[in-house]
Parts: structure tokens; sequence; C-alpha cells
């Protein structure tokens, strides 16, 4: 870190520097010095000849008898400051915080960070620093632990990638990193296309929850969802991890008046369609409809209700 030395020279003075405690006729016959510091400065006073291991820079002897004051300072980087509010402006408007990096500061608490993009900041104690990022809420983190971070609202810990400029955390849980800001899509199909709907596919983020609902239209049931998740309930919620596909499957409600020929095909389209099952296991469950009329394999039946 830049440093500068200012080293003034004084004859003899009738009294002490900085409020010092000795007397003028004590300090003529030895060595006497007083330091005074802070975070951002040094300063050494005192008679007689100055220390050998001062760090910067010699006073000039003009006598025998004499004072000296050596401030030794440094300069305004923020490599020292434990908060944002500390910061040192290095360029206009961006400051630096050294544990912290480089952010733009004319909107504080509003701050624009290197890595992390806009967040709110609240200091209101010395135990660290508290923000607020859009994506994942509060988080706390402070210079003996950043770029690990504590994401309050899931009570658990991330780490932020300091290479990236697009917000890249890692997810301890499932061994992975992620960008906050990237959204993932939530799609699928309906099974057959005029058996039913489904509402709650869309974008989400990182660990935002998903709530997607099956509704099966006149003539037709809902028998389960299929693809990157599976259940057999109307209703489901889960935990959006990234880009996933989840088709929902509805077979024709059997009636007397259900012409077997109608059922059958549409029993066939149904489970050629069904992702989640092999060639194998497709034509294993074709075979179980027309043996059983309801197929294990596949997990629905054309049975009327009852059977």
């Amino acid at each position: 870190m830049a440093k500068y030395t200012v080293a003034l020279c004084f004859l003899l003075l009738t009294r002490p520097l900085f409020g010092g405690v000795y007397s003028l006729e004590q300090s003529l016959t030895g060595y006497e010095a007083q330091v005074s510091t802070s975070d951002s400065y040094k300063v050494v006073t005192g008679w007689g000849s100055p220390p050998a291991d001062l760090p910067q820079g010699q006073p000039v002897l003009q006598s025998e008898t004499y004072a000296y004051l050596v401030l030794i300072s440094e300069y305004l980087t923020g490599e020292s400051a434990t908060s944002l509010s500390e910061g040192a402006e290095v360029v206009a408007g961006w400051n630096k915080v050294g544990w912290f990096g480089f952010f733009f500061a004319k909107f504080y608490p509003w701050v624009y960070h290197q890595n992390l993009g806009w967040i709110y900041v609240s200091e209101k104690g010395a135990d660290g620093t508290w923000f607020h990022f859009e994506r994942l809420g509060w988080i706390w983190t402070n210079k003996d632990t950043f770029p690990s971070l504590y994401l309050h609202k899931r009570g658990e810990w991330s780490y932020l990638d300091l290479g990236r400029s697009q917000p890249t955390l890692y997810d301890y849980r499932y061994k992975t990193w992620f960008q906050a800001n990237q959204p993932y899509v939530l799609s699928g199909s309906l099974i057959p296309a005029n058996g039913g709907s489904v509402t709650g596919y869309g974008e989400f983020y990182r660990w935002e929850t998903a709530v997607l609902n099956a509704s099966a239209s006149d003539g037709y049931r809902f028998t389960g969802w299929g693809g990157d998740f599976t259940g057999d309930t109307s209703q489901v919620t889960f935990e959006v991890l990234g880009d996933a596909t989840v088709d929902a499957t509805f077979v024709p409600v059997i009636t007397p008046n259900s012409e077997p020929d109608q059922v059958i095909s549409e029993s066939f389209d149904l489970i050629k369609n069904m992702k989640n099952l092999t060639p194998g296991q497709k034509e294993r469950s074709m075979a179980e409809l027309l043996i059983h009329g309801k197929s294990e394999t596949a997990g629905f039946s054309i049975l009327p209700e009852g059977q």
C-alpha cells in the first residue's frame, strides 16, 4: 500500500508535544518519545536522538538539542475498512473496501457490486454487513467470511464466484454453480393434447417454488405426471433447480357408450408419448391393456370406474 512520511524538525521547545508528561529539563539529558496511532496514521514525537527503526525517513538534526515529529500516513484505498460505508472512492462514484471489492456507491445504501449487481446494504452494527439481493433475500457476510455468504431465507451458506461479473453462487446441497439472475424454464406436454390443461408452467429462478395444477377435460381423467417429475396427485409443489419438463397424462373415462376402438387407439397414442417409458416398456404397456384392460407399467386403466 502506498505511504508517505512527513518529517518536521523543531529547535528548542518550551513545552512537551501532544500532551507529553515529561519536562524539558528531563528530556535534555536523555531520549524520550511518544507514539500515537490510528487505522491510517502513526505519529512519533519526542526529544533526543530518534530511534533507528523509524518506518519512513529520518528527521534533519539541527543541534544536539532538538525535537522531532514523524507522521506516517497511508493513502486512502479502503484496504483497512471493515464496513462498506467506510469505502474509499477510487474512481468517481466507485468505492473500494479491501475485502468486498469495488462497488458503485453514489446511491448508498443502494450499491452496485462488481460481482453481485444491485444490492441494498444495511450496516447497523459491527458484526458484519447485511444486504438484500432481489433473488435470494437478505444475505450476511463480513471481512473474515466473504466471499462466503449466509442466506438467511434458506438458513444455509453459499459461495460467490469473484471471477464472474454475473452473480454466480455455489449450491453446497446439490454441489453445483448457478447464476442467480438466470431464469429456468418449466414446461410440459399434455398427453393427449385434448385430455386436459395445466397451470403453473413458466419461468422461475433457482430455489423458487413451482405449483402445477392439472385439470382433466370432459371424458378424461388425470392419471399422473411424467418427465422430470413423477406423481399422481393433480396438484404438485416442488423447488425449481433448473430447466425441467413435466408432462401431464390423461386417459379416457370409459362408459357403456364408449367406442372400444377409439378407447384403445387413444390409449396407445398416450403410451407412445410417455417420455418416461422405454420402447420396451411401451410395448409391454400396450400388451397389458389389450389383455387386462389396464397397465401396471404405464400406470393407468381403460376399465370402467370401479373395476
